[in-house]
């Protein structure tokens, strides 16, 4: 960072996060992602190009300062921000006993559709009496790592070249009655078959095992009927804006980009060619299967796809922080998840620990695929610890700009303790202040005349983003 730019900064943020400013700028320099979200129980620091994060414009119950920040894809933290969460709030001061009980004793007939049939006989069946919700929630349920959810809309139908009923053959009928329920049956037949009873017990993280619990609090929960229902319930018990690629695809294109894309200020691409060539809802190959599906059918994956904004995670992460807290004093286990939540492996975890051997058990998080994460400190001798850092990034994207030479870069700077937002405008070395109206109405200006549109040119390699990660996280915390 240039020094008077830094100088100017020294005024209103302190030296640490001007350090952490400067390392994830010059990673933008180098394209390793175009934007990022960073914090900890101090401040709430953002930083985008103005044309890549569309504020809304209408007057909310939210503060303005909160809308400023942008909203990121955030991979897998949808375990720990939506089904991990979800679950604690469903079942309050039970979840430890809940979440250990058999399946069979929670789920319920009434609350089983024709979707999940097939899931709740399973579980239904004596030989799997043993399966838990913390057996997916932490991943020893001996579920694959990985597969393929498109076959889901194929048909399965016995031909004269063959037989076997684990083969599609034609794609399904969207406009059949119970297309939705057919996909779903689908799906989990094949979620089901990848549980490998030799591997019951043994570590291993896959999707599939949030795949299945987004189905079984679909068949446990008696509060709320419709995912939809449940993620508003979460914002409300949150205070957040969370939103999910299976329920609210409408909104994504406001989010910052987590493809490849082309800023465009050129006319010659019309709205029918940005059309033709989309990308899709959510970086997560599997999710943006089942948001194509559409809102109307909410099949919701519950290991990837959920969309918010740094304050809307700093606020999930101190709730799963209390929750934690409270749980430990049940149980000392020593396994890299606890209660779904994943542990640091190494001195080289990008949680940035500097005291490892005192430490390192007491420190929770999750990693998201699109350059997302947090971590936090608990400890059974203190009441109730503040201590975390999150950084958000968009890793899986890269920008080119066509048709205006300085779009500028806005970094918003929220002082938690203080509740004070400075917004700033960055163009070349220059740096200004602004409104938080003004930081608004830019952002809006190039966003309205600009197309974003997804650069098929480009094969991304998905760079490593482990030490900027560190670096970040030992600025923000001293654990």
């Amino acid at each position: 960072m240039k020094q008077a730019r830094q100088k100017y900064l020294e005024s209103h943020i302190p030296k640490n996060f001007i350090d952490c400013i400067d390392e994830l700028e010059n990673k933008v320099r180098e394209g390793l992602f175009t934007a990022w979200s960073l914090a900890n129980n101090d401040f709430q620091i953002s930083c985008f190009w103005a044309d890549e994060s569309l504020p809304s414009n209408k007057k909310s119950e939210k503060k303005l300062e909160d809308i400023l920040h942008p909203i990121f894809d955030l991979a897998s933290l949808t375990k720990p921000l939506l089904i991990n969460l979800y679950l604690r709030y469903l079942f309050k001061d039970d979840f430890l006993n809940k979440t250990q009980e058999p399946i069979v004793n929670l789920i319920q007939s009434e609350r089983c559709d024709l979707g999940n049939k097939d899931l709740y006989n399973f579980f239904q069946n004596r030989n799997n009496v043993h399966f838990t919700l913390d057996s997916f929630l932490s991943h020893t349920s001996g579920a694959k790592s990985w597969h393929w959810m498109g076959s889901s809309v194929w048909r399965q139908k016995t031909t004269s070249h063959h037989s076997e009923s684990h083969i599609f053959h034609t794609i399904l009928d969207s406009k059949e009655s119970h297309y939705k329920e057919n996909v779903q049956i689908n799906l989990n037949k094949k979620a089901l078959d990848s549980l490998l009873s030799s591997q019951f017990g043994t570590t291993n993280y896959s999707d599939i095992n949030y795949y299945i619990l987004a189905r079984l609090v679909e068949i446990i929960d008696i509060e709320n009927d419709t995912w939809e229902k449940r993620i508003f319930f979460l914002n409300k018990y949150l205070h957040t804006n969370f939103m999910h690629a299976s329920i609210n695809s409408d909104y994504l294109n406001k989010c910052i980009p987590f493809y490849p894309y082309i800023s465009s200020y050129n006319s010659e691409f019309s709205v029918q060619q940005i059309k033709n060539n989309p990308y899709g809802f959510v970086h997560d190959t599997n999710a943006n299967i089942l948001a194509f599906l559409g809102n109307s059918a909410q099949i919701v994956s519950g290991h990837a796809g959920l969309f918010g904004n740094i304050c809307d995670v700093v606020k999930a992460v101190k709730m799963l922080s209390l929750s934690q807290q409270a749980l430990k004093k049940s149980n000392t286990l020593k396994q890299r998840f606890i209660y779904g939540l994943d542990t640091p492996e190494s001195k080289e975890t990008s949680a940035g620990i500097k005291n490892w051997p005192i430490q390192y058990g007491d420190v929770y998080g999750h990693l998201g695929y699109t350059g997302t994460s947090f971590w936090l400190y608990n400890r059974v001798d203190k009441k109730f610890s503040e201590d975390f850092h999150i950084l958000l990034t968009n890793r899986t994207s890269q920008r080119k700009k066509m048709g205006v030479d300085k779009c500028p870069r806005i970094l918003i700077v929220s002082d938690i303790q203080n509740g004070k937002t400075h917004c700033f405008q960055i163009v070349d070395n220059l740096i200004s202040s602004l409104l938080l109206t003004e930081a608004q109405e830019i952002s809006l200006e190039y966003s309205g005349y600009s197309n974003r549109i997804w650069d098929t040119t480009v094969l991304r390699d998905l760079p490593n983003i482990l030490d900027v990660r560190k670096f970040v996280a030992q600025k923000l915390w001293n654990i």
